[in-house]
């Protein structure tokens, strides 16, 4: 209740019906997508395959649920991931609820927070996110942020002990579900950590130290066991007809094959995505979340809304948190989810107000020339512009980048083959 009493929503009625009509939809949507008919897939195919991604075939990341699904429910795997799906969905819609209700100020926050991009309504009206592993990391991070908000309104060492052991158990158990919690986790549990414990300086460091070596001894470890293609035929292989029948062939399916899929491969999904210029549509998902989150925190903090977005107080802590998940773009794929992410932790740092030590992490950022930035800006600009395009409707139109024109593959590299030739 105390909590609860922090909460100062200043929107009209109207304004906040629509904000729970909204979540409601968003809870039937899911519920007809899982239980209405659990024997059936109504969503991505891949994800639902990563879920039985399990020990079969030897020690593996990801590997987890699937064990636990395929030793109590084999044979009945869709209907224990339906069930698991939509029971972890609506676990974090009402945990975000309650999170929104103590920390948003007013009703047009409110329903910027469940209709923006990332928000409760597209996870769930486009039929995509509320299905996939991470759904188990904004679980974790949002019962983390009540914790910390219930110390910081008693200062008991007791809760920040709780909560200290509580990070440390999550982020050593959620890598074996998906080794990509700890970029979720690591920058804002790491400030968690040097604000419950920053009495005197030195155990808030130490406790920040700790964190980060352990999360990147298991990262590294988990790196070590990804799999390679005998496993992946050996986790396919310990699945029941029924669950391998979701798809038409008969080799390792969806998340499943991406267990044997080599380095090169992951990578090659990044320089295809450059290459075609759809770079672009990932450009605009980040802008677009970025002011999204700039006007929500203007609200919260009565902050100028013309001045805010150029503001180091909040480019500054929303750039480090996309870098922070940067490596996810190089090395994984399905970027939406990175973006989701970047939204979730950059929203929760700034509710709790945990922004205040990043910017004061760098007391003096570089200060350029308003000629060479504006030179710099511009290069950046026309760079994009070579290498992108605005996406299609269906991401593949008749359209093509620089890279693919036929021009540029079959004139322009065709007489520089010639000429090599010649050369030689």
């Amino acid at each position: 209740m105390t909590l609860l009493k922090r909460s100062r929503w200043s929107g009209s009625y109207v304004v906040m019906i629509i904000y729970f009509i909204g979540i409601l939809f968003s809870v039937i949507v899911i519920w007809n997508n899982t239980l209405h008919t659990p024997s059936s897939l109504n969503w991505n195919s891949w994800a639902f395959y990563e879920w039985l991604i399990n020990y079969e075939g030897g020690f593996v990341r990801r590997g987890l649920v699937g064990s636990v699904i395929n030793k109590f429910y084999y044979g009945k795997e869709l209907i224990a991931v339906n069930v698991l799906v939509f029971f972890a969905a609506i676990l974090f819609i009402l945990l975000a609820t309650m999170f929104l209700a103590i920390n948003v100020k007013n009703a047009r926050s409110a329903l910027l927070f469940i209709f923006c991009p990332a928000g409760l309504y597209w996870m769930a009206m486009g039929n995509e996110y509320y299905y996939r592993k991470e759904i188990f990391f904004y679980i974790t991070i949002l019962c983390a942020c009540f914790i910390f908000q219930w110390w910081q309104i008693y200062r008991n060492r007791y809760l920040a002990l709780i909560l200290t052991g509580f990070i440390f158990v999550t982020s050593g158990l959620l890598p074996l579900i998906h080794e990509t919690f700890l970029f979720y986790g690591w920058l804002l549990f790491s400030l968690m950590l040097l604000q419950l414990h920053q009495e005197n300086g030195v155990p808030g460091k130490k406790a920040f130290i700790a964190y980060t070596v352990v999360s990147i001894v298991i990262f590294t470890i988990l790196i070590y066991f990804k799999g390679d293609a005998n496993t992946s035929e050996a986790i396919w292989f310990s699945l029941s007809n029924s669950a391998k029948a979701l798809t038409v062939t008969s080799e390792p399916a969806g998340g499943i094959s991406g267990i044997g899929w080599p380095l090169a491969k992951a990578l090659s999904l990044l320089f295809i995505t450059l290459q075609t210029g759809l770079a672009s549509y990932y450009i605009f998902s980040i802008i677009l979340i970025y002011l999204f989150l700039g006007y929500i925190v203007s609200e919260n903090r009565g902050f100028d809304l013309k001045q805010i977005y150029l503001s180091k107080q909040l480019l500054l802590p929303f750039c480090v948190v996309a870098v922070s998940f940067l490596p996810l773009f190089v090395l994984g794929w399905d970027w939406g989810r990175w973006i989701m992410g970047i939204w979730y932790v950059s929203l929760f740092i700034f509710l709790l107000k945990l922004d205040k030590q990043i910017v004061e992490f760098f007391p003096n950022t570089i200060r350029l020339p308003r000629k060479i930035f504006v030179l710099i800006f511009f290069l950046i600009l026309f760079s994009l512009g070579i290498i992108t395009r605005v996406p299609e409707c269906c991401f593949s139109g008749s359209g093509a980048s620089f890279f693919y024109n036929p021009i540029f593959t079959n004139t322009i590299l065709g007489n520089i083959k010639e000429f090599l030739s010649s050369l030689t």
